[in-house]
């Protein structure tokens, strides 16, 4: 037999073989994505819990599962631990409050609206593990960092270990090295903060030893492993960031009051925004606007603002890294957020 029709025979015998054969083979085969679960590994004193399908706050269990929308908060004398099954660790300061964005296939998400929170993030291939605040996003890489919010939104972040690389809403940029801080406003971003030492009096915290909560179970017959479910992406606007007060009328005339530090719900189409005081920078898709205090924006069907007197602004969504990166917020929450992405492993 020549090679030429040796060839042909060969491809002819890998055109037949089903798709899964060409995965074992290596031909075509595609890495799934890294899934890690969730838990309550510790709560000490005042520790709330709002699960995303329940209403209401309930005291937090240590070892409670959680999923993508499960919101945390802490009063004056409460700390809690949040554990990953990748050896991810998330400590909660008191009177803080965060919510897990998303915990999914290949990406997690948290946000810190206001309080203090400290992060040992282990390197994981292929997944992104990101911090949101008001004012900022970070992407890392087995780092240790801690991030602290006030009422103003105002965010100070204190790397320990790795590096970090921040980005507001406003699409500027800046890069953290270990062993510095950076204080970040919620109206200049990151354009006019400037990495400094971090204070000597500031130390590192001793990483909580805590148990780990299980990884995801594989379903039988080799399927992909359980997660929480995906809610789709639906047209929402978010609140990148605010001061002040604002008020959320929905399409069925429903009024929501929101302030700095409270959890701040999706915008669905067809809601008003108003900001009785102070001043709100409202996201959709990649279109941003700064409302001021007396201003009212609305969200169309299509996803697009509609206000007088409110001045339109760019967003930009940094890239996942393989850095600590901080981007612009995305999801209903504070103004910007931190995002912590863990990139390959060597």
């Amino acid at each position: 037999m020549t090679r030429p029709a040796a060839a042909k025979i060969l491809c002819a015998l890998l055109l037949a073989l089903p798709l899964s054969a060409h995965a074992l083979l290596g031909f075509g085969g595609k890495k799934d994505l890294p899934v890690v679960s969730a838990s309550v590994a510790s709560a000490q004193g005042d520790v709330q819990l709002q699960q995303a399908a329940a209403p209401g706050w309930i005291p937090a269990a240590t070892g409670k599962l959680l999923s993508s929308g499960d919101a945390l908060k802490t009063g004056a004398s409460g700390s809690a631990v949040i554990a990953f099954s990748d050896g991810t660790k998330l400590s909660l300061g008191p009177n803080s409050s965060q919510v897990m964005e998303r915990l999914q296939p290949g990406r997690v998400e948290v946000n810190l609206s206001i309080g203090l929170i400290e992060a040992w993030v282990k390197k994981l291939a292929g997944r992104r593990f990101t911090v949101r605040t008001p004012t900022a996003v970070a992407s890392v890489r087995g780092t240790e960092f801690r991030a602290e919010v006030d009422a103003s939104g105002r965010t100070t972040v204190d790397l320990f270990g790795g590096s970090l690389d921040l980005t507001d809403h406003f699409g500027n940029q800046t890069s953290l090295d270990s062993g510095q801080r950076i204080v970040a406003d919620v109206k200049a971003g990151v354009a006019e903060a400037k990495p400094v030492p971090i204070p000597p009096e500031v130390k590192p915290k001793p990483e909580p030893a805590v148990a780990l909560p299980p990884p995801p179970k594989a379903e039988e017959g080799g399927k992909k492993p359980e997660t929480a479910p995906v809610k789709a992406e639906a047209s929402k606007a978010k609140i990148v960031s605010f001061t002040g007060t604002l008020v959320i009328t929905l399409a069925d005339g429903k009024k929501i009051s929101v302030k700095p530090g409270e959890p701040i719900p999706d915008i669905p189409p067809g809601a008003t925004i108003t900001v009785t005081d102070g001043v709100a920078v409202v996201a959709s898709g990649d279109q941003a606007m700064e409302v001021k205090a007396g201003t009212s924006v609305s969200l169309s069907p299509e996803g697009t603002f509609t206000t007088a007197g409110a001045a339109p602004a760019t967003t930009t969504e940094a890239a996942p890294t393989e850095t600590t990166t901080m981007e612009a917020p995305p999801p209903p929450k504070p103004a910007q957020e931190m995002s912590v992405t863990s990139p390959s492993t060597p």
